[in-house]
């Protein structure tokens, strides 16, 4: 350590100038002497340069302040910082850059060369380091801009290794990202390319800003779809290819709601058809197409459309006799027409060989009274057409076909052996027998018949059935959930990592379910994940239990949670929209939903607790309230305007709007209650009452249509069906769930439908109903006789492996 007396010598030394007033060598071996003292730590030597540098008159005042600058870069005490502050020193050499950024004069002092220690200054430990770097960048110029963004290009190189943090995280890239003026070209290309592989919001807030598109064949036209303003630039034809293909980007990426939405905003008819085309190709794009309500402008075109899209019930009013589809089976490629044959065999919203002939007179048989179709028939004997009149019958109902077989004289028979098989034995049968089956079927037959029970290892919260596929979603208590494959009663798929047990599961298709976790905990976090591929993906973070998610529309679905908040989603929102239910004057402490409820459309909305509230789809206004004496447990909204409630006793209440309130028009009830359920294709609800009997009702008049015992050995929880309205489950405390085939309960209308209305399906659902129920005398003989028809009718194109069929018996599946 220099003493105060040495430390003054190299002072005055070092202060010594020549006669051209520059400093000699014994001057500057000093002042190195006296610098390196004080960098070394030698409190005399760094008080000295201290001094000097509060000395206006010092001739060494510039040196020194230099010199404590670039000590204090080195050591940051606080001393030292508050000199080089008061002072405006700057450092010599790479130092200049931190203590001209401490005085926010950075850009007096950086380069181009300069840019690479940017990042270092902007995480800086020094808060006005880090400010006065931040406002350089702000304030750089284009050539300055242009070398940060290299910078960032070589953070993106660096950061792209697995387990780093994303290279836009970082402060230099937030910066440049949040900036008016938009990257240089190549930066630009890669951002849009970033974006495009990994949709970011932070990226996608900086790319929407600045309105710039990619340069690059790779991102240039799909950048326009996300950015382009003016969606009838988007509609050209030389842009068409590619705004469809992002329409149809599969997953939760946002360019496929931007690019759906152009469409929507183009308003043109010749993009309209070209996206319902690429519909009857890329799945990803028909629930699109049915929202929106697209169809193509040629009618032959919309009946294929509808076919091949899976919109029977469209098909069916548009075409109701089959004639535009028969015309389009007519001129299509081999390929297309193996295609439409699946859709309409899987559909049935059509007969096949309607279809593939195009006999209009056997799509009017269907809407003919009887007295027509006996004048019809009457005139074809009369005329001898034999092979006419069989064709006619044989598009009848049974019993009607039986009736009129008696025209038939000179001892015609059908040409070829199976059909002189069938013949025969409608001519031998007794008409009058057939009906009284037909009545006696309508007095035992049951609406539902159970066809397998699943014992799950511990208790099961909730159950969904899939909407596309025969497939049961389970939520089980031990934090798990699992698929069950019901064609074969096994578990498919399993999920765990739920930080608390599944409450609530519904099953979305394509092989997703959202899972709601609950806790005991009214505060406790629970989160609604998305389970797909044997993977779970947050949806979102709630307070306190979920406690209730439903379907509520083509796509979409509703949840309630104890916090009081409605969340509405839809597949692939990155989050759905949080709704408290104070916005609809409820009081989230006391009147948090346990139930929600959404019409089949999805128009509305019910949220029921202590009150009832009937809103539109967005949860944003109040359409009408009501209010029943004890809290609801279960509700289903049967239509738009029409509601169904019920406690826990198992009182059951139909509500329908009137104005702006709900209003009570029928009551039923059960002992107890176990669930509740609509029956959409019957126009029914049924009830499960605690020991598992269900009971089903007319959906507007709550008049009694059925009732299947349970077998009583179990407290019924829930009582759930497909949304096709084919299967029915029964959940039960134990941890078993009895299946029922609701198909099989429709058995008694096919008696009475004609067969011309029949698709192979219908066969196959009368087979197992034979399998499932056993019945004897008229009854039988009507099934048998059904039956015959059938497989004569689809001899050369049956497809009964189209008719799923549930593993019957009992079947134990571990989820724990």
């Amino acid at each position: 350590m220099l003493s105060e007396r040495r430390a003054q010598r190299l002072a005055h030394r070092a202060a010594r100038a020549d006669a051209g007033g520059a400093f000699g060598f014994w001057a500057r071996r000093a002042w190195r002497k006296l610098t390196t003292s004080a960098g070394n730590g030698d409190p005399v030597a760094l008080g000295l340069l201290c001094r000097l540098v509060a000395e206006p008159a010092a001739p060494r005042r510039r040196d020194a302040r230099s010199a404590v600058a670039s000590l204090w870069c080195g050591s940051r005490d606080l001393g030292l910082r508050e000199i080089v502050r008061r002072t405006g020193a700057i450092a010599e050499g790479p130092a200049r850059l931190v203590t001209a950024a401490l005085h926010n004069r950075l850009t007096e002092y950086w380069s181009v060369s300069d840019v690479r220690v940017t990042p270092t200054l902007l995480a800086d430990p020094d808060p006005d380091v880090r400010a006065g770097t931040l406002a350089a960048v702000r304030a750089a110029d284009p050539g300055m801009l242009s070398a940060l963004w290299e910078v960032v290009e070589a953070l993106t190189r660096q950061r792209s290794q697995p387990g780093t943090d994303p290279w836009w995280s970082g402060p230099l890239p937030m910066v440049l990202l949040a900036a008016t003026s938009p990257a240089p070209a190549r930066s630009l290309d890669a951002l849009w390319r970033t974006w495009l592989a990994t949709p970011h919001e932070t990226l996608w807030r900086s790319l929407s800003r600045w309105q710039m598109p990619g340069s690059t064949a790779d991102v240039r036209a799909l950048s326009l779809v996300a950015i382009e303003p003016d969606a009838r630039r988007l509609a050209a034809p030389d842009m068409r290819a590619t705004l469809l293909d992002a329409a149809s980007r599969r997953g939760d990426h946002p360019i496929a709601a931007l690019a759906q939405q152009k469409i929507i905003d183009a308003d043109d008819q010749d993009l309209v058809d070209a996206v319902c085309e690429t519909a009857m190709t890329r799945p990803e794009l028909v629930s699109f197409c049915r929202t929106n309500r697209l169809a193509p402008a040629d009618p032959v075109r919309r009946s294929v459309y509808f076919a091949l899209t899976g919109q029977p019930d469209q098909l069916q009013a548009f075409d109701p006799d089959g004639s535009l589809l028969a015309l389009a089976y007519a001129s299509a490629d081999q390929a297309t027409r193996t295609r439409l044959r699946k859709a309409m065999l899987s559909g049935g919203g059509l007969d096949l060989v309607r279809v593939l002939v195009g006999e209009d007179r056997r799509g009017r048989i269907q809407t003919m009274t009887e007295a027509e179709i006996r004048y019809l028939a009457e005139q074809l004997a009369a005329r001898g057409a034999w092979a006419d009149l069989w064709q006619i019958l044989l598009d009848l109902p049974v019993v009607r076909a039986a009736h009129l077989m008696a025209l038939f004289s000179d001892g015609w028979q059908p040409g070829d052996g199976d059909s002189r098989e069938l013949f025969a034995r409608l001519v031998a049968v007794d008409a009058s027998v057939l009906e009284r089956g037909v009545n006696d079927l309508l007095g035992i037959w049951p609406p539902a018949v159970r066809q397998a029970r699943v014992t799950f290892q511990g208790r099961v919260n909730d159950v969904s059935f899939a909407p596309d596929t025969p497939h049961l979603v389970v939520a089980g208590t031990a934090r798990v959930a699992g698929v069950v494959d019901l064609t074969r009663g096994r578990l498919v798929e399993r999920y765990d990592g739920f930080a608390a047990s599944v409450g609530r599961v519904l099953h979305l298709g394509g092989g997703t379910f959202l899972a709601g976790e609950r806790t005991n905990s009214t505060t406790n976090p629970c989160r609604i994940l998305r389970c797909a591929d044997r993977k779970l993906a947050t949806v979102a973070q709630v307070s306190g239990p979920v406690t209730a998610l439903a379907p509520a529309g083509a796509g979409r679905f509703v949840a309630g949670t104890r916090a009081g908040d409605l969340l509405l989603g839809a597949v692939g929102d990155a989050a759905p929209t949080r709704v408290p239910v104070s916005r609809l004057g409820l009081d989230h402490d006391q009147d948090w939903p346990r139930a929600v409820a959404a019409d089949p459309g999805g128009e509305r909305l019910a949220v029921l607790g202590r009150s009832l509230t009937l809103t539109d789809s967005t949860a944003s206004r109040v359409l009408a309230r009501g209010y029943q004496q004890t809290v609801v447990a279960r509700a289903v909204l049967l239509e738009p305007d029409l509601l169904a409630t019920s406690d826990q006793r198992g009182n059951v209440n139909l509500l329908r709007r009137v104005h702006n309130d709900l209003r009570p028009t029928a009551r039923t009830s059960v002992p107890g209650l176990g669930g509740l359920a609509p029956v959409g294709p019957r126009r029914q609800i049924v009830i499960a009452s605690r020991e598992g009997d269900l009971h089903f009702h007319n959906q507007t008049t709550f008049a009694a249509t059925g009732t299947v015992p349970g077998l009583g050995d179990g407290q019924a929880t829930s009582v759930h069906v497909a949304p096709r309205g084919d299967f029915l489950a029964v959940g039960f405390a134990a941890g078993f769930t009895d299946l029922y085939d609701l198909r099989i309960g429709d058995v008694p209308a096919l008696a009475t439908r004609p067969l011309a209305a029949m698709v192979p399906a219908h066969l196959g659902i009368l087979t197992a109903a034979r399998r499932a129920r056993v019945v004897t005398g008229p009854s039988a003989e009507i099934l048998d006789l059904l039956q015959t028809c059938l497989e004569h009718r689809f001899r050369f194109d049956i497809e009964i492996s189209d008719t799923v069929t549930l593993a019957t018996g009992e079947y134990d599946i571990a989820l724990t």
